[in-house]
């Protein structure tokens, strides 16, 4: 079968090179969802928590949920 890569040189190190980088990239995805599924549970949960035991407000508003997950946001583009 064809190759699913296409090299543009015959150069060894430039495929090293691709696999350090995408294995960062796949480190840095990984680090991220492992986060962001945490706090989106946590969200979840409480509002879940919340309607089964029966609150007349949601614990969180929907602007704490927007913050929350702005934060998250930002904080993890430094990664």
């Amino acid at each position: 079968e064809a190759s699913d890569m296409i090299l543009a040189d015959d150069n060894f190190a430039t495929i090293v090179t691709a696999v350090k980088e995408g294995r960062v990239v796949w480190d840095n995805l990984r680090k991220v969802l492992v986060i962001n599924t945490c706090i989106n549970n946590a969200q979840g949960l409480s509002i879940l928590f919340g309607l089964a035991l029966g609150l007349s407000q949601s614990p969180l508003s929907s602007i704490q949920v927007l913050y929350s997950n702005l934060i998250c946001a930002i904080t993890l583009g430094f990664v």
